[in-house]
């Protein structure tokens, strides 16, 4: 996945250079000021002034490269202990997810010891971990934004709705939301937009969001080791052996979850 998301951000990377765009990295957010004819920018200690700001960044994954000390000691398969849920599979690959109602989610960094900490914690094992590459965590919450736009701020992509990875929906839906969007602010911008054509935004990409949003929602319910959700997983399973459960996609993908690496 993460190679996937490289190769595409490149190639959007190379496009948008060459239409003459500058790109800055690393640079915070620090203040925001808005008129009815230009938006100001502080950031990373410098001011940008432009006529529209768009939003698109916000919570980002959990995905963690590592390598085990002991992998022997953890059984393969798909386990859900009491605090949480982990699977293994050969040879290579685990995945985890702790119920701790995001109790560390932006609260401190994530090292080496606080990934062996959770592994230990869900599976009961006292196993090694050397961690490679990591980037940040992910919860289960949910949101999105009430309005996509407020005069000459708009919101887009993971600014305007965030969800936890399953299913692998958010880059998808990012990528919706923008080619709405950057026809539509062009126009705008080049004053050739039909009336309220900027405004069509927010009525055709919110709705897509609150429907897409339901299904991490559905799926993080499923998760739990609870009877409840134990239950319920059973149902669907179910459903999804009938000819009429197998061909409603969304059912489908509730039992297909694919965790890479993260937790």
């Amino acid at each position: 996945m993460a190679a996937n998301l490289e190769s595409i951000e490149a190639i959007l990377t190379d496009r948008a250079e060459e239409l003459g765009a500058t790109i800055r990295r690393g640079l915070g957010v620090s203040g925001v000021e808005v008129t009815d004819d230009d938006v100001t920018v502080h950031a990373g200690g410098e001011t940008f002034r432009g006529g529209w700001l768009v939003g698109c960044d916000a919570a980002r994954s959990y995905f963690v490269q590592l390598e085990l000390v002991d992998a022997a000691m953890l059984e393969p398969g798909h386990h859900d202990p009491s605090n949480g849920a982990y699977i293994f599979d050969l040879p290579n690959m685990i995945s985890m997810v702790e119920f701790d109602g995001g109790a560390s989610h932006r609260v401190q960094p994530i090292t080496r010891a606080h990934v062996q900490a959770v592994l230990r914690r869900i599976s009961g094992a006292q196993i090694g971990v050397t961690v490679l590459w990591l980037t940040t965590i992910w919860t289960d919450r949910a949101y999105l934004a009430t309005e996509y736009r407020k005069g000459r701020v708009l919101l887009a992509g993971d600014a305007a709705h965030i969800h936890s990875p399953l299913g692998g929906q958010g880059l998808n839906l990012g990528l919706g939301d923008s080619m709405n969007l950057g026809w539509k602010l062009t126009a705008t911008i080049r004053g050739n937009a039909a009336p309220g054509l900027l405004e069509s935004y927010q009525r055709e990409r919110r709705p897509v969001a609150e429907q897409i949003l339901d299904l991490p929602r559905a799926k993080v319910a499923l998760m739990p080791p609870s009877r409840s959700s134990r239950a319920l997983r059973a149902i669907v399973r179910d459903l999804i052996a009938t000819r009429d459960g197998a061909t409603y996609a969304p059912f489908h993908r509730f039992i297909r979850i694919t965790f890479l690496n993260a937790f």
